[in-house]
């Protein structure tokens, strides 16, 4: 079965991260030499890394908020929002959801 859409357009991509930097190298994960890989192979030197009370959504609505308000668009209008995450608030439900 094939579903098509009419009149939907991507208006806009938003993205948001956390405040807080780290150095892959010091982070609490895996051994050192998993560390020393995982730069090795990604390239990957520093993350961003979240406080604990700042979940995936807060960042997903402060992205979504600057969005709107860049687009010049009534929140009433939209008809929906597109949610990409590999960092959910939790297992179920979804965040997307």
């Amino acid at each position: 079965m094939r579903t098509t859409l009419e009149n939907v357009r991507i208006a806009g991509i938003a993205a948001a991260v956390p405040k807080g930097v780290e150095e892959v190298i010091d982070c609490e994960y895996g051994t050192r030499e998993m560390r020393e890989k995982f730069i090795a192979n990604t390239g990957v030197i520093k993350r961003h890394k979240c406080p604990p009370e700042l979940w995936c959504s807060d960042l997903c609505q402060a992205a979504a908020e600057r969005l709107i308000e860049q687009l010049g668009w009534d929140k009433s209008e939209i008809g929906a929002v597109v949610l990409v995450t590999q960092s959910p608030d939790m297992n179920k439900p979804a965040t997307a959801c």
